[in-house]
């Protein structure tokens, strides 16, 4: 997998978080990853995800709250981000 294909690839998972992160309580780590794992997403070596990979996988976009930091995001309403291209 290319670079510009694992930066799409992580891109189209953080969509997925940030839909699936409510404005109130905040789901565990386990939930997320369950949910990703469950819409087969997969990580950029193509295996499943786990809340490390996916805490290291926000760190290295930018996000450095990892899914906290993408709550208090979607609650600034701030539809866009920070993307690595």
């Amino acid at each position: 997998m290319t670079r510009t294909q694992q930066r799409a690839s992580n891109n189209a998972t953080i969509d997925c978080l940030m839909e699936a992160i409510p404005t109130g309580r905040l789901p565990s780590r386990r939930e997320l990853v369950a949910l990703l794992n469950e819409q087969g997403h997969k990580t950029s070596r193509g295996n499943d995800w786990t809340s490390h990979r996916m805490s290291r996988m926000l760190q290295r976009m930018g996000i450095a709250q990892g899914v906290t930091e993408l709550q208090r995001r979607k609650r600034a309403y701030l539809p866009n981000i920070k993307r690595a291209f």
